[in-house]
């Protein structure tokens, strides 16, 4: 297997059209006042029948909340501290709820749109389809 680091926009990725089968996005999204853009050049990048995959923070996160599901996880010192450090971070952004998640995938023509809480629920696992 290649892999082919690059350092690019977000909102204009260094790829031709159709490039990727898996378009995976890992707590980026949220970064962003206005993720539109990053999640058409998401689906443009992605090939007809390929799937994109995002993970960003629910609205709902809290460091009170990661504390709590961290220890009832029994994670380590140092997970539950790179959690909680997310955790304080990601309100200062924007997190997404549920509605605004779905309205960004179906926005950037994405089908069978799955939203899956994770993390006791502060965290989104989304994933969509570009169509054939």
């Amino acid at each position: 297997m290649n892999v082919d680091f690059q350092i690019g926009d977000a909102c204009s990725l260094p790829y031709p059209d159709n490039s990727f089968d898996t378009v995976m996005v890992t707590t980026v999204n949220y970064l962003l006042p206005g993720p539109e853009r990053a999640f058409a050049e998401q689906a443009r990048v992605a090939k007809p029948g390929g799937i994109i995959v995002t993970l960003d923070p629910d609205v709902s996160i809290s460091p009170a909340r990661m504390r709590t599901y961290a220890k009832a996880q029994r994670m380590n010192l140092k997970n539950t501290l790179k959690l909680t450090a997310w955790a304080s971070a990601a309100p200062i952004y924007y997190p997404f709820s549920e509605k605004r998640l779905k309205e960004l995938y179906e926005g950037a023509g994405l089908k069978n749109i799955l939203l899956e809480r994770r993390l006791g629920g502060m965290v989104w696992f989304a994933k969509g389809f570009k169509q054939a």
